[in-house]
């Protein structure tokens, strides 16, 4: 086996260890990697993206902590996905690991973030959207109600002029706007 099949393997060892909540597990394979590494550290990116989709915070609060050298919980990267109520996939860019775990209904994360790692809510992505535009788009009731505690402001504007409460009135997701209490 060479050393590129290695750190294949490695990487599929670390985000099946994250995708499954294996805190000990990523704690192992972190420590025996090269977090220099630019393969180590897309890896790593790839296994936060799954810790934080799976509401993992034990995960990501390693995955940030081991990648703090390189800016893990504050980086910023490009996912493709579908918004509600679109028929096209849009991509979505220039955004950090709090906006998904925002749009995944994590709430846990977004506390292990903001509280850790000190990112910040009010974090804009490409189009000006904060994490509470995305949490409201996704209509997730309990980061609605995480981001406002930790100071998310429900007056910021996206590039086409909506707040958190235009979207969610947009979306009809009735239970936000009243979490909002706008």
């Amino acid at each position: 086996m060479n050393a590129s099949s290695r750190g294949c393997r490695a990487g599929d060892d670390l985000f099946s260890a994250a995708q499954r909540g294996q805190v000990d597990r990523v704690k192992a394979l972190l420590a025996a990697a090269d977090t220099r590494n630019v393969t180590v550290q897309e890896e790593m990116l790839a296994a936060l993206c799954i810790a934080i989709r799976n509401d993992f915070p034990g995960v990501v609060r390693i995955l940030c902590t081991t990648g703090a050298h390189f800016g893990l919980a504050v980086q910023k990267y490009k996912i493709t996905f579908r918004y509600p109520l679109r028929l096209s996939v849009a991509e979505r860019g220039n955004f950090q690991p709090i906006h998904l775990a925002a749009s995944t209904g994590s709430a846990s994360c977004i506390d292990e973030l903001v509280s850790r790692f000190q990112v910040s809510a009010g974090a804009r992505d490409e189009d000006m959207d904060a994490p509470l535009h995305w949490a409201c788009r996704y209509a997730h009731v309990d980061v609605v109600r995480q981001l406002l505690a930790v100071k998310a402001s429900v007056l910021d504007e996206n590039q086409q002029g909506m707040t958190p409460p235009h979207l969610a009135n947009l979306y009809n997701h009735n239970r936000i706007v009243a979490a909002l209490d706008v």
